[in-house]
């Protein structure tokens, strides 16, 4: 069983990402399940006839209040409520993979995780841990007064540039520009994620693994080149493999030499 935990600011892009992993898993032939720490919470604003949907800010303002009121008595209450559904996934699949029926490896795909204390648990679970930066993107509500609520301070803090979360996530992901490119680049790394095709950077300390990793602003030619993965993946009979990038920013900047 493999686990991704997805982290960082409301409206940042951690569903789309979800979707995007669940997506390239079911094309893999293995069997995604989003699983976010704030189930049991999500469960009873539903119960309370609240959807993220229909009524956001009402559904907002309970589940910070609800999960906020068991926190401050219990700090790992709701992760240990995650722990328990996500070993119950975990029994399931070795049972099917005891028994005669086809084995499809499940990909506990978790698209909240908001408290250190989560984290934590992501380690002892041996989970893969993103987190998705919003790059200097201004977001949705930007100053609306929810995102002051300690649900939302690690991720501030963190796409804020504290030192002291440099090394809070295994990966980095910035969604900064167009999503077609941050979509592009979480199928790209869901190759070594979902190990589909693995790449040999997961344990790899290189500079190029590294830039990976973070998804440092080394080259720019990155996020074109995920554009153009994005446009050829609409079906025009291109392959984008054929093109050599470099090779056309030479011809590119020799053109402008000329003139």
């Amino acid at each position: 069983m493999i686990t991704i935990i997805l982290a960082g600011q409301a409206r940042v892009g951690k569903t789309t990402a979800a979707n995007t992993i669940a997506a390239v898993a079911r094309e893999a032939g293995l069997t995604p399940v989003i699983l976010p720490f704030a189930k049991a919470i999500k469960d009873a604003a539903l119960a309370a006839g609240l959807t993220k949907e229909a009524n956001p800010n009402e559904y907002r303002a309970f589940c910070q209040n609800e999960g906020g009121g068991r926190r401050a008595d219990e700090p790992d209450y709701w992760v240990n409520k995650f722990l328990e559904s996500w070993k119950e996934l975990e029994t399931a699949e070795k049972a099917m993979l005891d028994s005669d029926s086809m084995f499809s490896e499940t990909i506990v795909i978790v698209d909240d995780c908001r408290y250190p204390n989560e984290l934590a648990a992501a380690t002892k679970i041996g989970a893969i841990t993103v987190f998705i930066s919003r790059d200097g993107r201004i977001l949705d509500d930007s100053n609306g007064e929810w995102r002051k609520h300690e649900s939302e301070q690690m991720a501030n803090d963190k796409d804020n540039n504290d030192p002291a979360l440099n090394n809070l996530t295994s990966w980095v992901v910035r969604n900064g520009v167009a999503e077609s490119i941050f979509i592009e680049k979480i199928k790209y790394r869901c190759q070594t994620w979902l190990e589909i095709d693995v790449l040999g950077m997961v344990d790899c300390d290189c500079a190029a693994c590294k830039s990976l990793k973070t998804d440092e602003k080394t080259n720019d030619i990155t996020d074109l080149y995920f554009l153009l993965q994005g446009l050829f993946d609409e079906g025009n009979g291109m392959d984008i493999e054929e093109l050599d990038l470099p090779d056309l920013l030479e011809e590119d900047d020799d053109e402008g030499d000329e003139g």
